[in-house]
């Protein structure tokens, strides 16, 4: 479950949000989860985040946004790279 999403709006719309939800999907896949979960309690200020998970074909079912791995892989857009430590 990601319970909180957190990002500067300066950094929204640069695809950081897509890197680091590949990054989620990744750890989930070692994890052998089926469904990522992206909770957003609904406001104005939150209208972004749920603009992320719609644009990473997250689907709103029962008040949360859900992605079932099986159906859906979230890609590293091409000009990142991410390096384990």
């Amino acid at each position: 479950d990601i319970d909180s999403f957190i990002m500067s709006c300066r950094v929204i719309g640069r695809n950081i949000e897509k890197a680091i939800l590949h990054f989620i999907y990744e750890q989930a896949k070692l994890m052998n989860l089926e469904t990522i979960i992206g909770e957003i309690i609904p406001t104005p200020k939150n209208e972004p985040c749920r603009k992320v998970y719609q644009e990473s074909d997250f689907q709103y079912v029962e008040n949360v946004w859900r992605l079932n791995m099986s159906e859906k892989k979230i890609e590293l857009p091409e000009y990142f790279q991410l390096i384990s430590l």
